[in-house]
């Protein structure tokens, strides 16, 4: 109902007990905001990546330079750049292999 339509609205200068329950309506007990349910363990951490994952992922996928990605996982630029160079040469071959093939 609430206190609008509460005829004594007009001289009520205390909250009555309809009015607390109607505005503790929502209340709900702290006991029914822990979870019932053990928290399920997510699964295991996948193992660490070898470093020439970690910069392949971060010179193709995110676009990082040789430079950027030699810094952020603390390598040397002149290995960051002979992993790069590597990869690029092998995707060169796939790449060839793939257009002959295609001819």
């Amino acid at each position: 109902m609430g206190c609008l339509g509460c005829p004594d609205y007009d001289s009520c200068r205390e909250i009555c007990a309809k009015a607390e329950e109607f505005v503790n309506q929502d209340c709900v007990p702290q006991k029914h905001l822990i979870p019932q349910k053990p928290i399920v363990k997510t699964a295991p951490l996948p193992a660490p990546r070898n470093n020439e994952d970690l910069i392949l992922d971060l010179f193709f996928c995110e676009g990082k330079t040789v430079t950027q990605t030699a810094e952020i996982l603390g390598l040397s630029h002149q290995y960051v750049s002979r992993v790069t160079q590597k990869y690029k040469e092998i995707l060169r071959l796939n790449l060839r292999e793939k257009v002959a093939s295609r001819s």
